[in-house]
């Protein structure tokens, strides 16, 4: 897809995602402004996973250490965007330590030793005073006024628009092809010249800090955070997501947030909210078994199938 194209699918999705913020009722609003927020872990996760093939069930630390810098500068009174960038910033630092420390570990070994640092941080957030312990922090609202939570949502896809664009110029660079080749085959990427190491670790970076910026968000939407977004499923979720949208695709990692989004909101809204888990894993596994390459494959299929097929000429008989 070339730039223009890229430049017209994101714009037309940040319209019509600031429209819908404006116009649909709250519930729904909110549910519009966490498939925003998890897109964004959802596409850090598939930096890792889906383009590199690591493994790792390490992200909720960073979702959490995003929330909590955001939440603690907020009550600081620091401005907003320099608090998500110190989150951020934080994150892709731990984040280029443990990836460098582990960068010769592979498959569930990887997933076993990112595991350390989520359990780590949940026990030191219970214990901390300026997190709230066990009961949590309270999130400032971006703005005050009376249509509040719609601007807020708008704020957020426009940051959530913007990060998928440079996202998708990413993943269509150089350093997209380097990490295409190293899932491929690391002992061919390392032939054609490529540092495997380098940029093992700076998918492993940019995973995190898409992850901080995600958990940032969170806290705007929900308006509250507590220790349990360092618990392991946290982890597990944006996996599911990357994993159910299409791995190695950024469409799909929108796809796979509204999946874990939608799933359980729908069972929601029908009351059968006791059937949420239920739900969510009969249409996951329903969904790999037809469609192995996820919902971005379900799309490509529907895609091809509208095309017109073009007639081809008979020859006339004499």
């Amino acid at each position: 897809m070339s730039i223009k194209m890229q430049v017209i699918t994101w714009g037309s999705l940040l319209v019509l995602g600031i429209l819908a913020s404006f116009f649909l009722p709250p519930y729904f609003c909110y549910l519009l402004g966490l498939m925003a927020v998890y897109s964004l872990a959802s596409i850090g996760m598939n930096f890792l996973t889906g383009y590199t093939e690591q493994i790792s069930l390490g992200n909720a630390a960073f979702f959490g250490i995003g929330a909590y810098v955001f939440g603690i500068l907020q009550s600081l009174e620091v401005n907003s965007v320099l608090s998500i960038i110190a989150g951020a910033a934080l994150s892709g630092i731990i984040a280029f330590i443990v990836g460098f420390l582990t960068i010769r570990v592979k498959d569930i070994y990887l997933a076993v030793g990112t595991l350390a640092l989520p359990l780590l941080l949940l026990q030191v957030t219970k214990g901390m005073e300026i997190t709230g312990g066990t009961g949590g922090l309270s999130v400032l609202p971006l703005v005050e006024q009376e249509n509040a939570s719609s601007v807020e949502v708008a704020i957020i896809i426009v940051i959530a628009s913007i990060i998928g664009f440079v996202s998708t110029l990413i993943a269509n660079s150089f350093i997209g092809r380097a990490f295409h080749a190293t899932r491929l085959s690391e002992h061919g990427a390392v032939a054609r010249g490529i540092n495997v190491v380098k940029y093992k670790v700076l998918a492993f970076v940019l995973s995190a800090i898409l992850t901080s910026i995600s958990g940032s968000l969170y806290g705007v939407v929900v308006g509250y955070i507590t220790p349990e977004l360092f618990q392991v499923m946290v982890s597990v979720n944006f996996l599911i997501m990357a994993i159910v949208g299409g791995r190695g695709s950024i469409a799909g990692s929108l796809l796979g947030a509204a999946f874990l989004v939608l799933v359980p909101a729908l069972f929601n809204v029908f009351g059968l909210a006791q059937w949420q888990q239920l739900g969510l894993g009969i249409g996951m596994g329903v969904t790999l078994l037809l469609f192995p390459s996820g919902l971005i494959g379900l799309i490509s299929i529907v895609m091809k199938r509208r095309r017109v097929p073009v007639n081809e000429s008979k020859p006339v008989a004499s």
